[in-house]
């Protein structure tokens, strides 16, 4: 096959969403014609279709590095970043872009830089970036939706609702992503006036429960719960009444719904997820340990549908059920996906730190290539800090970082390594990092700790 033909191949796989084809004939087309810019566009598009962000920069930066300027280079970059939620380093990626091109590509970039100051609380070149899409594609339902929102955060309310309307004109189930969207965004007046455009009766009390729990209304909230499950007996509606209750501190009302709700057969109205997360939170709610009988009737289901597998794992984590747990460890799942794959591992690791067996699960680690999960070197530098190998942790940490916990345990291991000049370069280089990027990862935990130590030493 020659090139071209390759390429069109490798391009009608991704289309086709047969990710694994594309995978394996882009390893071909590496062996034969090597990584050009096809091959790292056409890499990253799948890599972005299974949000492995992290490889996607990796892969973006190495292209940037063989001098491989080709604009789309740099704005699969900053979607790199902005898929890891970066969105100041996004921001100034993508205004490195041409967005002035006449091409699909600047209209994303705009649409994208709309979306960073959005979540920058940006709020007027939000605005500006979606009007601007919205020129040359006045029926684009995103940026409709976003320059809506935009403009109900900035109070300019007849812009947001002329907006929002016709984005609902063009996705009419969208009305509940605006009402979602206003409700989180605590926007009360605007989230009241479209749901009360909702058109069906029970999605519309859904949403008001939603709007009165907003207001602290908790007693109204429950006056529409219980019409609203005497109208539709389901799971779903048996469990926002339990929630409410207890909210309410009607705690005997509470949890005698509660095991009303455990001993309901599973709801064919709901997937079988939805239907096991039901019912496993309601033992979970009332501390019931007669769960095991429920989750051996689930175990077939939890071996063919990998998220029922990872949410009964999270589930026995939660209930401290060690044996429940180690079964799940001593599978050997089979991932569809690497979202999947991170968290399953994920769940492995959080159990060994609960349990605090840092020796087994630091061995399980170093089974694990560091390529296939992200959060390997982050975890390593906490097993070794744990383990007190402290001259461990100073060798790894930068593999780890930027990290608001790995930065507290390198900055102790090196005050324990008497490296005293180091630990105080490094606190002030990260305090300096942390100001301009607040959405480090644990970084919250980062000043806790910090804040333990200053207070331990004023005490001493």
């Amino acid at each position: 096959m020659n090139k071209t033909d390759l390429q069109n191949q490798i391009s009608q796989f991704i289309i086709r969403d047969q990710k694994d084809l594309a995978f394996d004939y882009l390893e071909i087309y590496k062996r034969e014609f090597g990584k050009d810019v096809f091959y790292y566009l056409s890499y990253s598009d799948l890599l972005i279709q299974i949000e492995d962000y992290e490889t996607v920069i990796q892969i973006m930066e190495e292209a940037l590095g063989h001098h491989m300027h080709n604009s789309l280079i740099k704005e699969r970059l900053a979607d790199g970043y902005f898929g890891k939620n970066q969105f100041k380093k996004a921001q100034m990626i993508y205004q490195q872009c041409d967005i002035n091109a006449d091409d699909p590509s600047a209209l994303h970039i705009r649409y994208m830089l709309g979306l960073c100051a959005m979540k920058l609380q940006q709020y007027p070149q939000a605005i500006s970036y979606f009007e601007d899409v919205l020129l040359d594609q006045s029926q684009n339902k995103k940026a409709l939706y976003y320059c809506g929102i935009a403009y109900g955060l900035e109070n300019r309310e007849h812009l947001c609702k002329e907006y929002l309307k016709r984005y609902i004109q063009l996705e009419p189930k969208g009305i509940y992503d605006v009402c979602e969207e206003f409700l989180w965004l605590k926007k009360l007046d605007l989230a009241f006036e479209f749901i009360q455009q909702i058109h069906d009766p029970c999605r519309q009390k859904e949403y008001l429960i939603q709007y009165h729990i907003s207001k602290d209304d908790v007693s109204q909230a429950i006056a529409i719960a219980e019409a609203l499950y005497k109208e539709v007996p389901n799971l779903r509606h048996l469990d926002e009444l339990a929630s409410l209750y207890d909210r309410n501190k009607a705690y005997d009302q509470a949890n005698q719904l509660y095991d009303t709700l455990i001993h309901m057969p599973d709801d064919d109205s709901l997937s079988m997820l939805q239907s096991i997360q039901f019912h496993l939170s309601a033992y979970q709610r009332t501390q019931n340990r007669n769960y095991k009988k429920y989750i051996l009737m689930h175990l077939q289901d939890a071996k063919k549908d990998m998220d029922i597998f990872l949410y009964i794992f999270h589930f026995a984590q939660v209930m401290q059920d060690m044996e429940l747990s180690e079964w799940f460890i001593d599978q050997k799942p089979f991932f569809h996906d690497i979202r999947q794959e991170q968290e399953y591992y994920r769940l492995v690791m959080r159990y060994y730190l609960r349990t605090h067996k840092y020796e087994e699960g630091f061995k399980y680690l170093q089974t694990m290539d560091p390529e296939s999960f992200e959060d390997y070197y982050k975890l390593r530098v906490v097993f070794e800090f744990y383990l007190c190998q402290f001259d461990q942790v100073f060798q790894h940490y930068q593999m780890a970082m930027p990290n608001g916990l790995v930065a507290y345990m390198a900055f102790v291991s090196m005050g324990l390594l008497h490296k005293e000049g180091e630990a105080t370069d490094f606190l002030a280089h990260f305090m300096d990092y942390a100001n301009e990027n607040p959405d480090t990862e644990d970084l919250d935990i980062f000043y806790e700790l910090l804040e333990d130590i200053q207070k331990n030493r004023s005490h001493s």
